[in-house]
């Protein structure tokens, strides 16, 4: 028992101390579980914020909109990945129609949009427009063939110039052909010949592809007096497989 006194007289002494640290510690798991709810409920807001923005982004305002016909083109290339091949094609085929219309919709539609895809006031939609037409209609597994290369600047004409060719009924309020304005008129022959010329060149560059590959010692020919082709790589030496 006079062992035990002693003891039993310093604990007591150290009881206010020992509770003491007994609240700090406690305050101090509240204080830490306290701001982790609130870092974690400001990472919530922030996710929250960030969906919200994206579903603005993506979801559309009303229903008559670009944004509704690739929700709908994506939609059915989900479906797609869930049926047999013959309904996989018809349903990736009308999946593709909704996607490049809605794609072309949200381009004329979305005001910032279209001024990023305006270049010195020449709105290059069109052309994006075409592109996927063209890979829609040519494009496989193995790659893009060179027709899609060679039929993208005519399409994209046909696609920038129909909207200078339509009008609107005053009586019935539906669109109908007009003839275009002089300006326009103007405008739109200047633009298929400077498409067909592309599209021409762009015929050349893969013909002229062809013939090297066909016929390798060409490469080795001077082009010093040829006015479209130009060696960039000089070689020294015949090919083996020359003809």
């Amino acid at each position: 028992m006079e062992i035990i006194t002693p003891i039993l007289s310093f604990l007591a002494s150290l009881a206010p101390w020992l509770l003491f640290l007994v609240l700090l510690a406690g305050a101090a798991g509240l204080a830490f579980v306290w701001v982790r709810v609130l870092v974690l409920k400001n990472f919530f807001k922030q996710v929250g914020d960030l969906l919200k923005e994206i579903f603005a982004l993506v979801l559309p305002n009303k229903w008559d909109s670009g944004k509704t016909l690739i929700l709908l083109g994506a939609f059915s290339w989900f479906l797609s990945l869930w049926v047999g091949s013959t309904a996989q094609n018809i349903i990736a085929f009308t999946g593709w129609i909704f996607l490049i219309a809605g794609i072309h919709w949200v381009m004329h539609e979305e005001k910032a949009l279209k001024e990023i895809l305006t270049i010195n006031g020449f709105f290059i939609g069109p052309w994006i427009t075409g592109g996927l037409i063209c890979y829609f209609l040519f494009g496989t597994r193995e790659g893009i063939p060179a027709i899609a290369y060679i039929l993208w600047p005519p399409i994209s004409t046909v696609i920038a110039g129909t909207p200078k060719l339509i009008g609107t009924d005053s009586v019935y309020k539906t669109p109908k052909w007009v003839k275009p304005k002089p300006d326009d008129r103007q405008y739109l022959i200047n633009l298929a010949l400077i498409n067909l010329l592309l599209s021409c060149w762009l015929q050349l560059g893969f013909t002229t592809r062809q013939w090297l590959a066909d016929y390798p010692t060409m490469r080795f020919d001077d082009f010093g007096n040829s006015a479209f082709v130009i060696n960039l790589q000089p070689n020294d030496g015949a090919s083996s497989r020359g003809v």
